[in-house]
């Protein structure tokens, strides 16, 4: 039928679960240690996994990048933004 689209209410819900459950971790650190760096959701597999990496010297997400708390700095985060 033209302009229905299907939604599939249980792949939605459960990657919006994994995306809250995550940030609840970045926040309040109730996961185990080391934190993955990405989980991984196979749901055509019903599959989940993690990976965890050091991040690279001087890269933007690593602690020595000096990008934490920049969201006070003009230009917001030191960053130039389109319009």
């Amino acid at each position: 039928m033209p302009g229905v689209e299907p939604a599939v209410v249980s792949f939605t819900s459960w990657v919006a679960a994994v995306a809250v459950s995550e940030l609840l971790e970045r926040l309040i650190h109730y996961g185990p240690r080391p934190v993955p760096n990405e989980i991984l959701i196979r749901a055509h597999d019903r599959e989940m996994s993690t990976n965890h990496a050091e991040p690279r010297a001087g890269h933007y997400c690593s602690p020595d990048g000096a990008q934490w708390g920049l969201g006070v700095t003009v230009p917001f985060l030191d960053q130039t933004w389109t319009r």
